[in-house]
């Protein structure tokens, strides 16, 4: 029987429910779960490029066609530019409002996504009843 109740609880955490604890009583197991969902998410962008223009290599001083990377934080309902959110940083990083910065000055090298959540909420917490071990 020890078995079996412990194969009901790994199924259930396999479908979100999240083990607590577990403990034998008086040759009884009793296991609590809760499940939980996160309420808010972010999404991030980290994203690889190189300076390929001698001169943004100078004012950032930044090595020029070396792998770079930032991680920004992304809108998941929009496409983004990621050219324009590497030199948007690299303008406002290196100060260089006055200075025309153009997509041709970088390369994309790749992009990795991430969620990462902020805020968790329970919604449920279940108890189960206590069985006699055979």
């Amino acid at each position: 029987m020890k078995k079996r109740i412990t194969s009901v609880v790994l199924s259930l955490g396999m479908f979100g429910l999240v083990l607590s604890s577990s403990q034998i009583v008086n040759a009884q197991i009793i296991t609590r779960t809760a499940t939980t969902r996160c309420s808010i998410i972010e999404h991030w962008d980290k994203i690889a490029f190189s300076i390929l223009d001698t001169n943004l290599a100078e004012l950032t001083q930044l090595p020029l066609n070396s792998p770079l990377d930032i991680k920004v934080l992304d809108d998941p309902k929009t496409v983004a530019d990621l050219k324009k959110k590497v030199l948007d940083f690299l303008s406002a990083h290196y100060n260089l409002e006055g200075i025309q910065l153009t997509p041709t000055m970088i390369r994309i090298r790749s992009v990795e996504y991430a969620q990462t959540c902020i805020e968790s909420i329970a919604t449920e917490t279940t108890t189960l009843p206590p069985t006699p071990l055979d």
